[in-house]
């Protein structure tokens, strides 16, 4: 069983860095493009300056895992995008809220326990981060969560979430057929 390193990739993104990024998002559309929102015909027309703020943003972070040969992460053979965002929700005002999205586990990974390491990653990142916008608008007085949107028929993926720590929302307007989902960090 191949054993993989979990990290972010801290801003600035090298160019081999923000070219493997790329790379593996577009797979994931094309591979999977029932499992998000956007699509592989708008993402593969963004600029490079889009794509390099989905990198270099401090308030956002790629983690991502690579798979370890011989222990050596230094050429990684898998980059799996997921990222937690700071982000304005206004379901309730004391709540510090990060979002999860863009995850997505290459299916030859899938089922090795990757997906809970990266989710586990994210909430981390959530944890220890500290976002100046939060501090500004709520003078640092709220709980930290961490949110994301999942299909119903999602089945494999809201079993990751459950098991890492996420419970349904109630009462959060989704569009049919999706689910907000919440863990407290």
């Amino acid at each position: 069983m191949p054993t993989y390193t979990v990290f972010s990739i801290e801003p600035p993104a090298s160019p081999s860095q923000l070219a493997a990024y790329k790379t593996l998002r577009l797979t994931s559309l094309q591979m999977d493009p029932q499992a998000f929102v956007s699509n592989y015909a708008r993402e593969v027309a963004f600029s490079e300056d889009v794509w390099r703020e989905r990198l270099d943003s401090p308030y956002k972070r790629a983690i991502v895992a690579s798979v370890r040969r011989n222990h050596d992460a230094s050429h990684p053979t898998c980059i799996l995008p997921s990222w937690p965002h700071s982000k304005k929700l206004e379901w309730v005002p004391n709540w510090e809220i990060y979002a999860l999205y863009a995850m997505w586990v290459h299916p030859a990974h899938r089922g090795k326990g990757v997906g809970a390491q990266l989710v586990n990653a994210c909430l981390e990142w959530a944890r220890t981060n500290v976002d100046i916008k939060f501090l500004n608008e709520k003078g640092g007085d709220s709980e930290k969560v961490v949110a994301l949107l999942v299909y119903n028929d999602n089945v494999a993926g809201r079993t990751l979430y459950s098991r890492t720590g996420f419970t349904d929302i109630e009462g959060v307007p989704a569009e049919e057929g999706e689910r907000w989902m919440l863990a407290r960090v």
